[in-house]
């Protein structure tokens, strides 16, 4: 049973949202995209309901599922009426426009993203909004992610774990909340290496007019932060653990399968099409983009399918690496001699 949405429209606060209606003052609209978790998403949604800050709606779309997600969400929407909706994904199927539905139907003057079966730390949405609160100039915050399997964190902290990286993106003398905008675009296309659309808290006013990728099975989190910097966001990290991330076998496109290796590949190409046609980049922003994107398909992918022994995708991805790399005389020459040596083999 899909639930319409309660929420408190009084005209203390209400508040008006530009292209995207009117949203109520103060208020998170979170956003779970549920496909198949049936097992997984009452922890996700506990995590939100053990949340210090509680002024928040949750938007549960379901994406299709098949086994028994709708019949959870809806009892813990029958035991939340005035917080929980469950909402039937009506655009393209996938996690890009389940998320999509959640952005069309938010209330709130805030966005939250969480996956369902992840969780949120309980002071997830308490620092967040404390931080936009206190600094108007800021559109989106996000934070720091520990990552765990079977139980046990295997990873503390995602942002220390690309600390090299990160710190480059958000400068050395972290502390607290540090702005970056559009002036460091590029950096955020070199450095950019930190999942963290599970911890962004947006201003809606903000996403009036930017959407999901809906072509995009993957890379999508990608391609919407690029969107919102480029549309001029400005955004700030948060130096504090607000997620806990789970390994699943059944994690949809993370893993070291070659068939998953073959999916990433070929969403990344798809993502660098999206990418250009999408935005007027800079020659400076191209060159970044591709030389970054070329590495990928062709060390990351190409290389890990060659030890598969899967020869065919491997030069495929590789052909595509050294065609999208930017002039750059040492990149091409190392991916040439691979390439003929791999030939030769």
């Amino acid at each position: 049973m899909y639930q319409e949405l309660h929420s408190d429209t009084s005209q203390a606060n209400v508040m008006q949202g530009s292209a995207a209606g009117i949203f109520v003052r103060g208020l998170v609209s979170v956003i779970i995209p549920v496909f198949n978790r049936e097992k997984l998403v009452g922890a996700a949604l506990d995590s939100v309901l053990s949340q210090i800050y509680t002024n928040y709606e949750i938007l549960c779309i379901d994406d299709g599922s098949t086994d028994g997600s709708v019949d959870v969400l809806n009892k813990y929407a029958e035991s939340h009426p005035s917080v929980i909706t469950v909402i039937k994904n009506y655009r393209a199927k996938g996690v890009s426009g389940a998320r999509n539905c959640g952005l069309d139907a938010a209330k709130g003057e805030y966005i939250a993203f969480l996956d369902s079966d992840d969780k949120y730390k309980p002071v997830h949405l308490s620092e967040s909004i404390e931080s936009l609160v206190q600094n108007p100039e800021i559109d989106l915050v996000f934070s720091d992610i520990e990552r765990i399997k079977d139980g046990v964190v295997v990873e503390k902290s995602v942002y220390q774990s690309n600390s090299k990286d990160m710190r480059r993106l958000l400068g050395k003398d972290l502390v607290g909340c540090r702005v970056y905008g559009h002036h460091s675009i590029r950096l955020f296309i070199k450095h950019d290496t930190l999942p963290w659309l599970h911890t962004s808290v947006v201003r809606t006013k903000f996403c009036a007019n930017i959407r999901f990728d809906e072509c995009l099975a993957i890379f999508e989190d990608y391609k919407f932060r690029f969107d919102l910097i480029k549309s001029g966001a400005r955004m700030a990290f948060i130096n504090s653990i607000h997620h806990e991330y789970y390994f699943h076998t059944n994690n949809t496109y993370s893993g070291n399968s070659s068939e998953k290796t073959v999916i990433n590949c070929d969403q990344r190409i798809l993502f660098i099409k999206r990418l250009e046609a999408a935005h007027h980049l800079t020659v400076g922003e191209k060159i970044i983009l591709r030389k970054r994107a070329a590495g990928y398909l062709f060390w990351q992918c190409g290389c890990r399918l060659l030890d598969d022994n899967l020869k065919t995708e491997a030069r495929r991805f590789m052909k595509v690496a050294i065609t999208i790399a930017p002039p750059s005389l040492s990149l091409l020459k190392s991916f040439v001699i691979k390439y003929i040596k791999m030939k030769v083999g």
